[in-house]
């Protein structure tokens, strides 16, 4: 039987890195004066909600996992985390979540793949983040 505490309290622990990491392109925004100030703090507040979520219905004492749930777990951190991080663009550019998800997928496995046209006329909080999260990948993500 698997047990779910300790992957919810991982799932919990990536998620809040993620917002964090929105933290960067959200004050770039705000400091630029440019596009995307509100549509990152919306995925902020979102993601660290979640988060805390699962951090507090994850938390448990016996803190073990064994090979079935570390499978269960990676699966689970490369699909939540793509679909967390892919909030921003999707707020942002009102892309639909298919295509945001691809972009953010494609940005933290580093394949380079984009389904975008026009990056150069995108507000530069877009841009920065697309590539903080590429950044975040080469960094130990994936």
């Amino acid at each position: 039987m698997v047990n779910f505490k300790p992957v919810l309290f991982v799932i919990g622990l990536v998620l809040s890195k993620i917002a964090l990491f929105m933290y960067v392109p959200t004050i770039l925004a705000l400091a630029t004066g440019t596009p995307g100030f509100l549509s990152f703090a919306l995925a902020v507040t979102i993601t660290h909600s979640v988060a805390f979520l699962c951090l507090t219905l994850g938390k448990t004492r016996d803190f073990r996992l064994n090979t079935r749930e570390m499978f269960l777990l990676t699966t689970m951190v490369w699909i939540i985390a793509s679909a967390f991080a892919a909030l921003p663009f999707v707020f942002i550019n009102h892309i639909s979540f298919t295509n945001a998800y691809f972009e953010t997928m494609s940005g933290i496995t580093t394949t380079g793949s984009t389904v975008l046209s026009g990056l150069d006329n995108m507000a530069p909080a877009f841009y920065f983040g697309a590539q903080h999260f590429s950044g975040l990948a080469v960094s130990g993500l994936s």
